[in-house]
C-alpha cells in the first residue's frame, strides 16, 4: 500500500512562490512552462512544490496543467 501523506513537504512561502509563477503566466499554463519559469526540471522537488501547493489550496494540478484557485 502506497504511503500518502497528508501534509505539505514544502514551507507555504515556497508554495506561494510557485504560485506567484503560475499567476504571471495568465494565472493558468503547463507544468513544463512554469517549471521553465522557474529555471529547474520537471523532477521530483519540482513536483513535490506543485504538490505542496495543491496540499494547500493555492493551485489544481489535472494532467501537466497548472492552474490558480479561487483562495490564491
Amino acid at each position: 500500500m502506497p504511503k500518502l501523506e497528508g501534509f505539505p513537504k514544502v514551507s507555504l512561502r515556497k508554495s506561494l512562490n510557485l504560485a506567484d509563477v503560475v499567476h504571471s503566466l495568465g494565472s493558468a499554463c503547463s507544468s513544463l512552462a512554469c517549471a521553465q519559469k522557474l529555471n529547474v526540471t520537471l523532477s521530483g522537488g519540482f513536483n513535490t512544490k506543485v504538490s505542496a501547493c495543491v496540499k494547500f489550496g493555492l493551485l489544481i494540478h489535472k494532467k501537466g496543467h497548472l492552474s490558480i484557485t479561487t483562495l490564491y
